[in-house]
């Protein structure tokens, strides 16, 4: 027999969370939720999940990243248009460096973007910082990066979990076994693969080297100081 859809979204979110509780929206006196943030503290040990959405840190108690989630939103026109694209690019950079992975529809509706999890086997704050840069500069209008920066508060709804607006956080078919998100096996290393991709598609601009490329010019501004730099 099939598990209930709540069950099954607490039993996985209990079995990979990072840190010992998850972070739950909160409603108003009427029983609605009006506000997109998620102010309380649920407790995993918890036998029941929270009556409202949840989310699950990305990094745990030490600041060590846990699972890199790449956030693609489809909120604007422009984000819906490009979302789907961007995402392709990203798997196959995934698939290229193999890298294990599960790809999630965030809610049924068209605003649901998508949620690309990457389990980590324990990542630093600098090696994060670097990937988030370098996906942003080839994923610019859809990804949101911030929260795989963000080592003390970046969170963001599990897979199978409830959206406020309805629906659950589906796997898309083809998209990964959830199962590899509860044996995390990606390093710092493995995820230097994924840095490099991303900076062979957009090389990230070296300022050091835009300034010393600069000097050549700034001398020739001095009168027939430098013919032979026209004339190369």
């Amino acid at each position: 027999m099939s598990q209930h859809p709540a069950a099954a979204a607490w039993e996985l979110t209990r079995a990979i969370s990072p840190r010992g509780y998850v972070n739950a929206m909160k409603a108003e006196a009427d029983g609605v939720v009006r506000s997109n943030s998620y102010p309380r503290k649920h407790g995993i040990r918890e036998h029941l999940p929270p009556d409202q959405p949840w989310t699950i840190n990305l990094a745990d108690d030490t600041g060590m990243f846990r699972f890199a989630v790449f956030d693609l939103d489809t909120k604007t026109d422009a984000q819906r248009a490009a979302a789907p694209e961007e995402l392709g690019v990203l798997i196959r950079i995934l698939r290229h460096a193999e890298i294990p992975h599960v790809v999630c529809k965030s809610s049924p509706s068209p605003q649901g973007g998508f949620h690309v999890w990457v389990p980590l086997a324990g990542v630093p704050l600098t090696t994060m910082q670097q990937l988030a840069d370098a996906a942003k500069a080839v994923l610019p209008v859809s990804l949101d990066h911030g929260l795989l920066k963000n080592a003390r508060t970046g969170a963001i709804r599990p897979p199978l979990s409830p959206h406020a607006r309805g629906g659950t956080s589906e796997v898309m078919p083809g998209a990964g076994d959830l199962d590899i998100l509860r044996t995390p096996a990606v390093t710092a290393a493995h995820l230097e693969r994924v840095i490099d991709a991303f900076r062979q598609l957009r090389p990230t601009p070296d300022p050091t080297r835009q300034a010393l490329s600069l000097i050549p010019f700034l001398r020739c501004l001095r009168p027939y100081a430098c013919s032979s730099y026209w004339s190369a």
